[in-house]
């Protein structure tokens, strides 16, 4: 819920969320993502993807996220406990 009450998310949020929507073959965009989030069975999609087998397309996909070195726990924390917990993920 704190994620998505975002009308514009910071930054962090947004990077973080992008990434999730790229993982599960979603644009990568804030409304994409607030659906995602709005989507009853989001935390199942998270828990039962098959990290070990992510296309090299995806892969290629996240690397702009990846390289970012404001992307990591630590720092999304400071802006939102939910990003921190998806950028764990």
């Amino acid at each position: 819920v704190e994620v998505k009450s975002f009308p514009k998310p910071p930054p962090l949020v947004q990077v973080v969320m992008e990434a999730v929507c790229t993982l599960l073959h979603q644009p990568a965009s804030w409304e994409s993502a607030k659906r995602v989030l709005g989507q009853t069975d989001f935390m199942d999609q998270l828990l039962t993807l098959d990290k070990d087998n992510i296309d090299n397309k995806v892969i290629r996909s996240l690397k702009r996220y990846i390289d970012n070195p404001d992307f990591n726990p630590e720092t999304v924390g400071t802006v939102s406990k939910a990003a921190k917990g998806l950028c764990m993920w």
